[in-house]
């Protein structure tokens, strides 16, 4: 990994929920830390009517995937159910990759909807 192509900042946040006694809860964050990261835009993929809420309002939806390369001490706690947050905008981290011995790749995903 050449150390120089990790720079962006991202924040990570591992998300708990509260109890409201009702039996739901609402997401707060538990913990954050803050990560340089080689955020890479693996593709984005536009559908118009695509998914159920799609097609039920015919309303076009974007799918954005994207990668971060993140040094493996850094975060290596992270999982499945964290936030990432680049440049003002919250992701999803669908999974974390911790095979290779140097990082760990995140694999994030942002929904849009709306006119495109």
């Amino acid at each position: 990994m050449n150390i120089g192509k990790l720079n962006r900042r991202i924040t990570l946040v591992e998300m708990g929920k509260t109890s409201d006694g009702g039996g739901g809860g609402k997401p707060f964050p538990l913990r954050q830390m803050d990560v340089w990261g080689d955020f890479r835009k693996s593709g984005n993929r536009s559908s118009a009517g695509s998914g159920t809420l799609g097609k039920a309002y015919d309303v076009p939806v974007i799918d954005e995937t994207h990668y971060v390369y993140i040094r493996r001490n850094s975060a290596p706690q992270v999982d499945r159910g964290w936030q990432a947050i680049f440049e003002g905008i919250t992701y999803q981290i669908l999974d974390a990759d911790a095979l290779h011995p140097e990082y760990t790749i995140l694999r994030l995903q942002r929904f849009k909807k709306g006119v495109i």
